[in-house]
């Protein structure tokens, strides 16, 4: 078992496009666990809260930015894995179109 994405479309002409194809599931799968890590040390920190410096009763705020960020870089890597899906049916069906019966039309 390996971890190369589409490793049964053998491409004819779009060598190029099934490579992009793979790369950008690669980059989506990074997103998201780029985005999964920013979002559990987000929460981490709204729920461990380091104590303020000087030690008094100071008021401090800790944000949740950090979540909606992750949520739009997970939207963006489900994205780069949906567009790279496309590229790969694509070049499925080039290949599929290169046969012997296919006589160019």
């Amino acid at each position: 078992m390996g971890l190369k994405p589409f490793p049964n479309i053998k491409p004819r002409n779009l060598g190029l496009l099934l490579f992009i194809a793979r790369v950008l599931t690669y980059f989506g799968v990074v997103l998201i666990g780029v985005a999964i890590a920013l979002i559990a040390g987000t929460l981490f920190t709204y729920f461990f809260p380091t104590p303020p410096v000087s030690g008094s009763t100071e008021t401090y705020r800790i944000g949740l930015g950090g979540i909606k960020a992750g949520f739009l870089i997970i939207a963006v890597g489900l994205f780069a894995i949906v567009l790279s899906n496309i590229f790969a049916a694509i070049v499925s069906w080039e290949s599929s179109l290169s046969g012997k019966e296919h006589n160019g039309t």
